[in-house]
């Protein structure tokens, strides 16, 4: 008994693809693309229950394979809400992006919100055109961070011209805010840091000229008395103000972007007049829901870039996207890690060449895409820091790593110097 007591005890390792790294396999699993066997957590299950479901949804039994084969080589991969509907068999909750025209008035307003935190603790980013008012943009930001504590943002709120100075200059000031709070708690903590190491030192004796001085110091950089009693006891929980920023208590949003009508991190906010998807991917004037999917081109540049492989790889991808979204959804295809396929292949990212490697390669993923399924493919370069960790890229979008050589984890899973792409 003792000695299955230990064994079902024992804390089994994650099983995932053999082809995958240590990083991307800790991804899939922050991700909740995980299933629970026998043997522990494992995604590779995971991937095989969702393919098995996402083949019986398109009525066609030779996608599974071919869909697990690129998944499990990390060529390709299927946004977390995707998979995770697929693994749950819930079609109705496949959405990878939605986007929102923010209703107006305050009971409209109410409802929004409510679908939007739905949305966001299934995983789904969130593109809103319009002014949601700052409670709105509070309860948002916190369902975004109870969904991944770890995330980047996942909602892009384009206001129109009349309402964006506001906005914007709101979320400005609570940036400075954000700023000068922990430019004081820093000050906090090292003031009840010094006059608890002076009490100390002297003894605890509160009466003694130097602690007193410290004290007088803790008092002007605004801390309250009861903090102050405690240090001179030598009782100060060190880094307290600044954990309690770390733990959220700030007024900037971590999960909420303002797109201003000028160029902003994605170029699409210069020209779109509706909402638009946080990745950059895809904007829209009227409210809309797509699926997403990613391919990582350069698991695809060998000695030559593999063509074939490319144009299999969309087809399969397309047809799978098809089987799951809803009737009115569209589909996106992002092609990610641009810079280091280029890299691989010898070409200079800021060349014709690698200009024209680009364009051939968006322009053939389209035909095929279209060629897929009756609805429109949208094809993208788009900005996705964490489908890119997913896929174990270092970059994400179109941009190169800022430097020659980094630091980071290999391909064979050790960790490193890496050339930059």
């Amino acid at each position: 008994m003792a000695d299955d007591k230990f064994v079902d005890d024992v804390e089994h390792e994650l099983a995932a693809p053999e082809a995958w790294s240590e990083a991307m396999a800790q991804a899939a699993a922050d991700a909740g693309v995980v299933i629970q066997t026998a043997e522990g957590p494992s995604v590779t299950a995971a991937f095989s229950a969702a393919c098995e479901r996402i083949a019986a949804w398109a009525s066609d039994h030779e996608l599974a394979p071919a869909l697990l084969d690129l998944l499990e080589r990390g060529v390709v991969a299927l946004d977390p809400p995707l998979m995770r509907a697929a693994i749950a068999n819930a079609k109705e909750r496949a959405v990878s992006t939605a986007l929102f025209h923010w209703p107006e008035n305050a009971a409209d307003e109410l409802s929004a919100v409510s679908r939007c935190q739905a949305l966001l603790a299934d995983g789904v980013r969130i593109g809103i055109a319009g002014a949601p008012s700052n409670a709105a943009l509070d309860a948002l930001d916190a369902a975004a961070r109870m969904a991944d504590v770890r995330g980047v943002p996942s909602i892009l709120v384009r206001p129109n011209p009349n309402t964006a100075v506001d906005l914007v200059a709101d979320e400005a000031a609570r940036a400075r805010a954000t700023t000068a709070l922990a430019a004081g708690a820093r000050a906090l903590d090292g003031a009840l840091a010094d006059l608890a190491i002076e009490a100390v030192r002297n003894g605890l004796n509160t009466a003694h000229e130097s602690v007193r001085r410290k004290a007088a110091a803790a008092r002007l950089a605004g801390a309250p008395d009861a903090d102050i009693i405690a240090a001179m006891a030598g009782a100060v929980v060190r880094g307290a103000y600044g954990a309690a920023l770390d733990a959220g208590a700030e007024p900037k949003r971590r999960r909420v972007s303002i797109a201003a009508p000028a160029p902003s991190a994605h170029a699409l906010t210069t020209f779109a007049a509706g909402a638009i998807d946080p990745t950059g991917a895809v904007a829209s004037e009227s409210a809309q829901a797509f699926v997403a999917g990613s391919i990582a081109l350069p698991r695809l540049q060998h000695a030559t870039f593999d063509a074939p492989g490319f144009e299999s790889s969309i087809r399969t991808l397309a047809h799978a996207l098809d089987a799951i979204r809803e009737a009115s959804a569209g589909i996106i295809i992002r092609l990610e890690g641009l810079a280091q396929m280029l890299s691989r292949a010898g070409l200079a990212y800021d060349s014709d060449a690698a200009r024209a490697r680009a364009t051939t390669l968006a322009a053939r993923a389209q035909a095929i895409g279209a060629a897929c399924t009756e609805t429109h493919v949208t094809i993208a370069f788009a900005t996705d820091p964490a489908s890119a960790r997913r896929l174990g890229l270092r970059c994400a979008g179109l941009g190169p790593s800022p430097g020659v050589a980094e630091f980071g984890v290999r391909e064979d899973g050790g960790f490193g110097r890496i050339l930059g792409a």
